[in-house]
């Protein structure tokens, strides 16, 4: 879901640039939160001081403890619209956009402030379902904005408008990158140009665990070839995370608490003789890729993470893909090479526990349940209104729809009011909110078969459904975020899911519904016909990605770097 948002601009604590070693980063940032909270202790009423230690704790990746110092602050000055928007920030990045919502929605902004509240506003509305608010904020914010700020929202959020194509994405793209500092020194450091010496792989990104990103990149990570690959992770460590430790344990160095200024970041991986920088996070709300504009690398590259689109930089040399994400004819659209791998371009890692797959659902219920488990950002009017028909045409046939938003006050309501005004027959739709992740996936159980919502399709949730043996149709647009089903389907030879306009998608639901016979059957063979698919094929993507950045190096110390 869009997260572009940042803290106001009132403070900002982070630690600044750290080169020595991970325990003495600790000890600072320790220290950095004990002096502050003397501070407290001395003036326990003062809203500033409240606000400094929450947003220092924002800055460092703890929403839950920016919250509760953000709450008590707002409280002693119920007008400062900074601190409502820090605040709002912080329950927007534990996925409580609603809560966030409510917060900005009653701000009153005035003229002069800045235009981070707004923008921050746009994206967290759009988090909420309301995207037609949202566009509102981005055109009120423009006059004020600073280009790059601007340009980050608009970024972030086209990939999940109706409008949204590859070429407009990429003139969006080009713009941002623009405001980048691409023709500056580069920092990277001389490397030996060998093209078959060992390697050092950089990873940069704060969501390196159980997140996307971890779920669809950490398995072939671990099966690189340790002889030939040495990974560093640049990004905030989540100790208490099972995949962050499991990654751990396979990376020669974590740099944990970086510092959020590109150029310092840019130092920090020069320093450590980055051979390959691999960003896995995009330019949205705790992003780094702006780091990569000062080319720390000789090779850089996008894979996951916001991978919504091209980066439209020049300094990002390379694109990880397939041929399903971006067919023959797709380069165009993309200012990066694009590094095909031979399968898919991710490799699943399926939940260590899950629940087995259960019978066809409409056998006992006596009529089919189609259903989506994407956030409610991806949930279109243009989606919506396809459903609406889908349900038209089939008999009886119910929706369930399931995400996080759906356990906030109003947000149900709403979107079953918008739903409602697009011709859906919402006596049918079920909603369901936030759970655990192995009651998230267990819900399955009661879905016949899943509707990918369109331009911006699903990813991990595709690769979820098809685990829990419940077929995803999907409509395949032109641009990368729009393309994902489209892999991860054609990846398990599930190509008869994929569907190029939506009246073929209408008709591959119906006729998907008319014979719960070979539902069934499908959906007792989908687990198994993913897990030995490509899709879940860990070694052998690992030869792969291997063999991929192998041939990314290897044109390096052909032709040199890019820019």
């Amino acid at each position: 879901m869009p997260s572009d948002f940042s803290p106001g601009h009132r403070v900002s604590v982070r630690l600044r640039k750290r080169t020595k070693s991970q325990p003495t980063e600790i000890a600072q940032l320790s220290f950095t939160f004990r002096l502050l909270e003397t501070a407290i202790d001395v003036e326990p009423d003062a809203s500033d001081i409240l606000a400094l230690l929450g947003n220092a704790y924002l800055a460092n990746q703890m929403p839950e403890m920016a919250e509760l110092h953000l709450r008590k602050a707002l409280l002693r000055a119920p007008e400062n619209i900074d601190i409502a928007n820090d605040l709002a920030v912080s329950l927007g990045r534990q996925y409580r956009f609603g809560d966030a919502s409510d917060i900005l929605n009653k701000l009153d902004i005035p003229a002069n402030a800045s235009s981070t509240i707004l923008l921050n506003r746009a994206t967290i509305r759009a988090s909420a379902g309301d995207l037609a608010g949202s566009a509102r904020d981005i055109k009120a914010a423009t006059p004020k904005a600073n280009d790059r700020s601007r340009l980050r929202a608009e970024c972030s959020l086209i990939p999940y408008q109706s409008n949204a194509t590859a070429e407009l994405l990429l003139d969006s793209t080009r713009k941002l990158a623009a405001t980048l500092p691409e023709d500056c020194e580069p920092l990277m450091k001389p490397s030996v140009v060998d093209p078959d010496r060992p390697l050092r792989i950089g990873l940069l990104s704060h969501s390196l665990r159980q997140h996307p990103v971890g779920w669809l990149t950490f398995a072939g990570l671990e099966n690189l070839d340790r002889d030939a690959y040495e990974l560093y992770c640049f990004g905030h460590f989540a100790a208490g995370d099972p995949f962050a430790q499991r990654l751990a344990r396979r990376v020669r160095k974590w740099q944990d608490r970086i510092t959020k200024y590109e150029a310092e970041i840019a130092s920090n991986i020069a320093d450590c003789n980055i051979d390959i920088l691999i960003d896995l996070s995009g330019f949205g709300d705790n992003g780094l890729i702006g780091s990569l504009a000062y080319r720390p690398a000789p090779v850089q590259m996008k894979w996951v993470g916001s991978q919504a689109s091209t980066t439209g930089m020049k300094r990002v040399d390379w694109f990880i893909t397939d041929r399903w994400e971006t067919p023959e004819g797709f380069d165009q659209y993309y200012t990066e090479q694009l590094l095909r791998l031979p399968d898919g371009y991710v490799c699943y890692s399926p939940p260590p526990t899950s629940p087995p797959v259960s019978n066809l659902p409409a056998l006992a219920n006596g009529h089919v349940t189609f259903g989506c488990f994407n956030n409610l950002t991806k949930l279109t009017d243009e989606t919506l209104s396809l459903w609406g028909r889908i349900l038209e045409q089939v008999d009886n046939a119910h929706l369930l729809l399931r995400c996080p938003q759906f356990s906030e006050d109003g947000i149900p309501e709403r979107f079953i009011s918008r739903a409602h005004a697009l011709g859906v027959d919402t006596s049918r739709v079920e909603l369901r909110g936030r759970a655990p992740h192995p009651e998230f996936i267990e819900g399955y159980k009661d879905v016949d078969i899943a509707l990918d919502p369109f331009p911006y399709s699903g990813g991990l949730t595709t690769c979820e459904s098809m685990f829990m043996g419940v077929p995803v149709i999907t409509l395949a647009g032109d641009f990368f975020a729009a393309r994902h089903s489209v892999s991860h389907l054609s990846n398990v030879g599930l190509t008869d899911c994929v569907t190029e306009s939506p009246e073929q998608y209408i008709d591959r639901a119906v006729a998907m519904s008319s014979d719960l016979e070979a539902l069934a059957a499908r959906r007792a063979r989908l687990r198994e016909q993913m897990l030995t698919s490509p899709l879940c094929d860990a070694k052998r993507f690992g030869r792969n990605l291997g063999a991929a950045l192998r041939y990314a190096w290897q044109d390096y110390c052909r032709n040199g770097c890019r820019a």
